[in-house]
């Protein structure tokens, strides 16, 4: 447990990681910590108990895999400018991200499909005109078909298209 006032005024903390599902922190313990500008959430119940919003200088958020979900109002009117987002992402509920005039990319750790099938909910435009620089891509495949083996008498052939982007034989 990390209590009220645990680390209240601590200038000299820029970059707070947590990893356990077992963490209760009060809503005062980083209260008024100037320095804080990067948080690193790993899981879902971590995620829903932080108070992101008490970070003023909040500038960058990394989300952990196993988080699918991002509560409303989670970082709404918060300062950030970057955030990474997992693929195991389903869900943004509403005004996650209202009033983040700031949040200008958003780094995605899947592809522009997968991003498009999150069920996104309202007051969330900050996060879509933001630059999503995707970790995965939609694979684009070439109009003609490349032979991998021929077919003879005995043997059934194949032929394959690839990916115009990475070169992936699909």
């Amino acid at each position: 447990f990390i209590g009220d006032n645990a680390f209240v005024s601590c200038e000299s903390i820029s970059e707070i990681l947590i990893f356990s599902t077992e963490l209760e922190t009060s809503v005062l313990s980083f209260m008024d910590c100037p320095g804080v500008i990067s948080l690193y959430i790993d899981t879902q119940p971590a995620l829903e108990k932080m108070p992101v919003v008490i970070f003023d200088n909040l500038l960058v958020v990394g989300l952990g895999e196993t988080i699918t979900e991002i509560p409303g109002g989670k970082f709404q009117g918060s300062n950030i400018t970057d955030i990474s987002i997992p693929k195991s992402v389903t869900k943004i509920d509403d005004r996650a991200f209202e009033r983040c005039e700031n949040l200008t990319t958003v780094r995605y750790g899947g592809s522009p499909s997968k991003w498009n099938a999150i069920s996104i909910g309202i007051n969330n435009e900050s996060l879509l005109n933001a630059e999503i620089i995707y970790a995965e891509h939609d694979h684009e495949l070439c109009d003609d078909w490349i032979v991998g083996l021929d077919s003879t008498c005995t043997q059934v052939g194949y032929q394959h298209k690839y990916c115009t982007i990475c070169g992936v034989l699909i």
